[in-house]
C-alpha cells in the first residue's frame, strides 16, 4: 500500500468491493526502510556541504513509508478493524555499492526517487560520491544490507 498513488482511493476502492466481514491482508514497508542507505546518503550530501537536500530525503521517505500509527488510524478511518498486525524484517544484501544502484529492481522502482531529492546540477556528482562511499562502506563490513521492516494488517471490513 505505501506505493500506490492516492491512498484514499485505494482504501476507498478495498472497502468497496469487500462484503461486510471480510477479510483483507495488506503489507506496507514502514520508515526505516533502507536506513542503511540513507545514512551513508545523508552523510554524503553532508560531506560535499549540501545539506540543503537533507530535506529532500526526508520528504521522499515520508511520501512513501508511513508510520504504524499513521497506518493504524488510516485504516481505522477507512472502515477496517485490525484483528492482527505482525512486524518484521527482511533485508537485501549486495556485495557493494556499484551492484546495490545497479541492480534492476532499484534502478525500476527507487533509483529516479534517489535521484530527485538533488537537483541537476550537483546529480552527477552526488551519485559518483554516493557510490563510491557505499564501496568503502561495503569493503569495510564484507558488503551492504538494507533493512526492509514491514508490516502486516491482518483486517476486516466493519
Amino acid at each position: 500500500m505505501n506505493n500506490v498513488e492516492n491512498l484514499d482511493k485505494s482504501l476507498s476502492e478495498c472497502f468497496r468491493v469487500t462484503k461486510p466481514g471480510a477479510q483483507l491482508v495488506i503489507t506496507m514497508n514502514l520508515p526505516d526502510t533502507f536506513i542503511e542507505f540513507y545514512t551513508i546518503f545523508r552523510q554524503t550530501l553532508t560531506e560535499m556541504k549540501l545539506e540543503q537536500y537533507l530535506k529532500n530525503i526526508n520528504d521522499h521517505i515520508f511520501h512513501k513509508r508511513k508510520s504504524l500509527d499513521f497506518w493504524q488510524k488510516v485504516l481505522k478511518a477507512n472502515g477496517f478493524s485490525i484483528k492482527a498486525e505482525y512486524l518484521d524484517t527482511f533485508k537485501y544484501r549486495f556485495t557493494n555499492g556499484t551492484s546495490l544502484l545497479n541492480y534492476s529492481t532499484f534502478k525500476i522502482y527507487f533509483l529516479d526517487g534517489w535521484k530527485n531529492c538533488v537537483e541537476a546540477t550537483h546529480l552527477t556528482a552526488v551519485f559518483e560520491k554516493l557510490e563510491a562511499s557505499l564501496n568503502s562502506y561495503a569493503s569495510k563490513n564484507r558488503g551492504i544490507e538494507l533493512t526492509v521492516p514491514f508490516v502486516c494488517f491482518d483486517l476486516r471490513r466493519d
